[in-house]
């Protein structure tokens, strides 16, 4: 038989395999309630917002919450958002080149490209958000790709 976490009787037997860590309810909850009292995690701290930087509320389990409301939710998830497409897209425009720029310099069509691409094992960029209805000219391969890609149409 084991102890009780917070009073230290003996508890009564498990009906399981089990041992029990508690006495009862009453035991359990004033342990609960004080390990939660010293874990900064439920600590009674002010919450801020992190969108707008006002006083936040708590959910009913006692963890605080990120946002005021969902509006500074949204707002905060498409500034991270569009400042992680604007990054991608920088990069792209540096280290890129179009399709069908690819495809004018190697003299063939863009859909050949993909194909050669796809037998490289080669990922394909696209600038902007959509990827699905983004036109062919958002298309772009890594410029270090394209003598690889040279190489095997000409040996194709």
């Amino acid at each position: 038989m084991s102890n009780c976490v917070n009073c230290g009787i003996v508890n009564p037997v498990s009906l399981g395999k089990k041992p029990r860590r508690y006495c009862g309810k009453r035991c359990a909850n004033q342990w609960l309630h004080a390990t939660n009292a010293t874990n900064p995690e439920y600590a009674k701290l002010p919450n801020i917002c992190y969108a707008c930087g006002s006083m936040t509320s708590r959910f009913s389990s006692g963890k605080p919450k990120k946002y005021c409301c969902s509006g500074c939710r949204v707002n905060h998830r498409d500034k991270q958002r569009k400042e992680k497409s604007r990054i991608r897209n920088q990069w792209i425009e540096k280290n890129c080149t179009a399709k069908e720029e690819v495809a004018k310099l190697l003299g063939c069509h863009p859909s050949t490209i993909t194909n050669r691409m796809n037998v490289l094992g080669l990922k394909t960029h696209f600038k902007g958000g959509q990827v699905a209805a983004a036109p062919r000219r958002w298309a772009y391969v890594e410029t270090v790709h394209i003598e690889h890609i040279r190489a095997l149409y000409e040996d194709g």
